[in-house]
This record gives structure tokens, C-alpha cells and sequence, in this order.
């Protein structure tokens, strides 16, 4: 709720400077921003369902297995990476930054795959409950939903550069 907050107090700040004499390359960056807002946006909503997952794992005592869990952890690393690739390419418009996130998300994405069936082949041979089941595939589907929008921002910065 929070997010939503500052989103509309920027979003309103940024609407206000468009309509300033502003030069065509500010504009321009105005509209970026209001894109990497979106995305930070989307990127606290995917956090609250992460967060509202781990309560419903706690609540109902769910048992992950040991390579679940070892999963969670793995694509969970990846998604930190490409968020600290995201913020300090947008922290400091480093371009060479921004460009190193697709190999990251690339993996996030193989990751979310290889996961999700190795997944099913346990839940398969009875080694998980249905329960686990549904929360980790919404687990890592919302960790590569993050990394989606973390690629973005960083794909705003690269392209803010490719511009100059």
C-alpha cells in the first residue's frame, strides 16, 4: 500500500514537469520513468504475494523437501541479482550494468522451468503435498515475474544511453 502511495505522489510530480518547458531529452526521460515506476509498482506486488505465500506455508505448517527448498534458494539469489543489476544500473545510469542483467534473467527463466518440472516430478512420486505443490509453483512464478520487471528497468537504462 505504501508503493502506491509514493507511485501516485511521483506520478502526479512527473505529470506536473511534463507539462513544464521541459527539452525533448528530459520528456523523454520522464516517460522512462514512469515505465520504471510500473514496474517497482509491479515488483511490490509480486513481494506481497511472496509474503502472503510464506504465511500460508507457516500457517498450515507446510512441508517443502530439502530440494524445494534448495530451489527457493537458488532462483531467490538470481532474482536478488538481477534487482541489485536493476537499482544500480538505474542508481548511477551505467549502461554497461543495465546490458549485464539479460544473461540473469535468462537464467531466472531457465531456472523457473527446470524447477517447476522437477517440481511435478516430485509432487508425482508423492514426496510433497498438493499444498507445497501450488505454493512453490506460485513461489518461483513470482520470483521470475520480478525478474521480468527488473529487466525492464535496467532495459530503460540501456536504451536512455543507446539515445545520448
Amino acid at each position: 500500500a505504501r508503493i502506491n502511495e509514493i507511485t501516485e505522489i511521483i506520478t502526479n510530480f512527473l505529470v506536473e514537469l511534463s507539462g513544464s518547458d521541459i527539452d525533448v531529452n528530459e520528456f523523454a526521460r520522464v516517460g522512462d520513468t514512469y515505465h520504471v515506476l510500473n514496474d517497482i509498482e509491479r515488483i511490490g506486488d509480486h513481494a506481497e504475494n511472496i509474503m502472503e505465500l510464506a504465511e500460508e506455508r507457516n500457517r498450515k505448517n507446510v512441508e517443502i523437501t530439502p530440494e524445494g527448498i534448495e530451489e527457493l534458494k537458488n532462483i531467490y539469489n538470481y532474482t536478488n541479482l538481477a534487482m541489485d543489476i536493476a537499482i544500480e544500473s538505474y542508481k548511477n545510469n551505467d549502461k554497461q550494468k543495465a546490458v549485464s542483467i539479460e544473461q540473469t534473467e535468462k537464467r531466472i527463466d531457465e531456472l523457473q522451468k527446470e524447477y517447476r518440472d522437477a517440481h511435478i516430478r516430485r509432487l508425482n512420486a508423492g514426496r510433497c503435498s498438493a499444498l507445497a505443490g501450488i505454493l512453490f509453483l506460485d513461489l518461483i512464478s513470482n520470483l521470475e515475474r520480478v525478474g521480468d520487471h527488473a529487466k525492464n528497468i535496467a532495459d530503460t537504462i540501456a536504451e536512455i544511453k543507446e539515445r545520448d
